[in-house]
């Protein structure tokens, strides 16, 4: 193979798949832009079509092989295989996610010759369009790396992360074309970033000030780290951990009370979901000191037909009344259902906890808290919570900011990734719904990353992963409907669809003149 297409594309790889061991870096970011450069480079030094492919699959392979090593792990713990098996699913997994590049390839190659061309958008697009329309199980895409670039990652409340991958592959194809031929057009790109900037300063400013002029409400990220089969343990240690959090809260006279965060299945034996009292089960917390509480626990309820079970997010107001809790709507196979157990029952022994399937919610819940705020005022707050994995899907919290939450919160469990990179990982990804959507996010998980992302993305408070720890963080309620959270992704649907489309008519078109 021609080395002036392979050596950038193993460059790209490396790039991009060491980036995503420092997340949320500065060198996560330059890494990501670096990668980009060498990527189109070797998409246009590849001197036969098989050539390009085969490039941008090892540029694929490296990234995804590299920046998601903690894989093997994962799948061990949370779907119960042995390490050969494991190990397996793993490859199979980086090949099936860099299949992106090929569909970035074959759109780059195959797109109409038009004013694209002219504009250097013929690989951004191809490599956006690759992105929206193939499916990844932990959806990175580029714009996601450029988290620690405050001011550049603002423009998601309008286009979201499809919208940063735009404007970064832009600019580096520009840059990469421009040294061949340079042109006016090739100030087009660096314009947009320079006002890109310039948007990202005004809504810092904007909302650092709006922020200040909000009333604040405290709210206590509680993680308790102990192994996920000492459960019984770790939901006493919750309880234990939340009594000196509420009298130190106390001691300190702040006015105000406090919102309780516990992470995913901080209570793992089923809970009645239609309980409507906290005193009705003593494993819940109680009523203390008018504090409120938002937790992860599984509950169930009987039909005359069977036992329905759910993954839920139960909020236990200052009075003590329960509402109908949130369920889950993303369920995860192997932790929460195993796929053809009911063919293959011997396959129910991989995870005992998941033989019997889950069920499913099926719309996004807001909780309304009758609270009292720092400045001693009483008042309404609406949060909306999300699950785990449900976090890193863009149109869920969309749905929970158009419903009316003020505050939108994420438990999730994390115990599965281990002491590796992963759960900060995950956090970038989340981060991003804060901006989407200008609301803060709270994360609270068992074994961390939890913290508190405000609406510019940025995580005020946090607690180290793999300590039992806890931190009083402050929040205020956002109601703002931003672009993003009215149209979403459609822009990138409508251009994906045009572009399949164009390259259909083509075909055609050529086939016709043959």
């Amino acid at each position: 193979m021609n080395n002036k297409a392979i050596l950038p594309a193993i460059l790209s790889g490396l790039l991009y798949g060491t980036g995503w061991l420092y997340p949320n870096t500065v060198f996560c970011a330059f890494s990501s832009w670096a990668g980009t450069i060498f990527f189109i480079t070797a998409l246009l030094n590849a001197p036969t079509r098989s050539k390009i492919y085969w490039a941008s699959f090892i540029a694929g392979i490296l990234t995804n092989g590299i920046g998601f090593y903690w894989m093997v792990g994962t799948i061990q713990v949370f779907g119960g295989y042995s390490a050969f098996p494991a190990w397996l699913i793993y490859i199979l997994f980086i090949l099936a996610t860099s299949i992106q590049y090929l569909v970035a390839v074959f759109l780059y190659r195959n797109i109409p010759s038009t004013f694209i061309d002219k504009l250097y958008l013929r690989a951004t697009i191809a490599w956006v369009v690759s992105e929206f329309i193939t499916f990844k199980l932990f959806p990175w895409q580029l714009g996601h790396s450029q988290l620690a670039f405050t001011h550049l990652v603002q423009i998601a409340d309008i286009g979201g992360v499809y919208l940063i991958s735009f404007l970064v592959f832009w600019c580096c194809e520009t840059l990469v074309m421009s040294l061949k031929k340079c042109s006016f057009l090739s100030l087009l790109a660096p314009i947009t970033l320079i006002c890109s900037l310039g948007y990202g300063q005004i809504q810092i400013n904007h909302y650092e000030k709006e922020i200040l002029s909000l009333p604040q409400q405290d709210v206590a990220l509680v993680q308790a780290n102990l192994p996920i089969e000492l459960y019984k343990q770790n939901t006493e240690l919750f309880h234990f951990i939340s009594k000196q959090v509420a009298s130190q809260h106390e001691e300190n006279k702040r006015k105000g009370n406090l919102l309780f965060i516990w992470p995913e299945s901080s209570i793992m034996e089923f809970v009645f979901d239609k309980i409507g009292r906290a005193n009705l089960d003593l494993r819940l917390p109680q009523k203390s000191k008018n504090n409120a509480f938002l937790l992860g626990a599984l509950t169930a309820e009987r039909t005359p037909e069977k036992i329905i079970r759910y993954n839920s997010a139960m909020s236990i107001f200052a009075d003590g009344n329960i509402p109908i809790p949130y369920h889950k709507r993303i369920l995860l196979p192997y932790g929460e259902y195993i796929p053809l157990a009911e063919t293959f029952p011997s396959l129910k022994k991989l995870n005992p906890l998941a033989a019997e399937a889950f069920d499913s919610g099926d719309s996004a819940i807001v909780f309304n808290y009758n609270m009292v705020n720092t400045a001693g005022t009483p008042y309404s707050l609406k949060v909306s919570p999300l699950i785990c994995y449900e976090e890193v899907l863009s149109e869920l919290t969309r749905e929970s900011a158009l419903a009316g939450a003020e505050v939108l919160v994420s438990l999730s469990n994390d115990v599965w990734f281990g002491e590796t990179v992963a759960p900060v990982q995950h956090h970038q990804l989340a981060a991003f719904r804060a901006i989407e959507n200008r609301r803060f996010l709270l994360r609270s998980t068992k074994t961390g990353f939890s913290a508190n992302v405000n609406p510019l993305g940025i995580t005020t408070d946090s607690i180290k992963p793999f300590i039992n720890d806890y931190t009083v963080t402050t929040i205020s309620p956002l109601s703002d409907v931003t672009i993003y959270t009215k149209i979403g992704d459609s822009p990138f649907l409508i251009l994906s669809v045009g572009i399949i489309f164009l390259i259909l008519l083509n075909f055609l078109r050529n086939r016709r003149r043959d």
